[in-house]
């Protein structure tokens, strides 16, 4: 296998490409994907992965599934914003703060309380 260190740290398999290229980026801004959700941050976003790249998803649980619209782009992860829940996760919770969408200070207050201290 051949690989071939590109500026900014990028590394591609296979590929001859002339030393100041960079690869296109997985995904685009706008762009709508479906992601399943496989763990939380630490901030309490949802992480999913397109292609092995993270996604970071606030309000999405694992392992709900979910159609994204991506926020940002940057080489090694990405942001997004949940369209539409086509999953849901059992232990997903109605947040009891009327205030919850909108000021993030509680970040997880849809996952059930016994779920929270888990």
């Amino acid at each position: 296998m051949v690989l071939h260190l590109l500026n900014k740290s990028s590394i591609v398999n296979n590929c001859e490409l002339e030393s100041g290229d960079l690869m296109e980026p997985l995904l685009k801004k706008d762009q709508q994907v479906l992601l399943t959700i496989k763990r939380l941050g630490i901030n309490g976003e949802g992480i999913g992965y397109y292609k092995k790249q993270a996604v970071f998803v606030p309000g999405v649980l694992p392992p709900e599934e979910a159609i994204v619209r991506i926020t940002e782009v940057t080489e090694r992860y990405s942001r997004g914003e949940m369209v539409k829940l086509n999953i849901k996760a059992k232990k997903r919770v109605k947040p009891f703060c009327k205030h919850f969408d909108e000021c993030g200070g509680c970040q997880i207050q849809h996952i059930a309380y016994t779920e929270q201290l888990s």
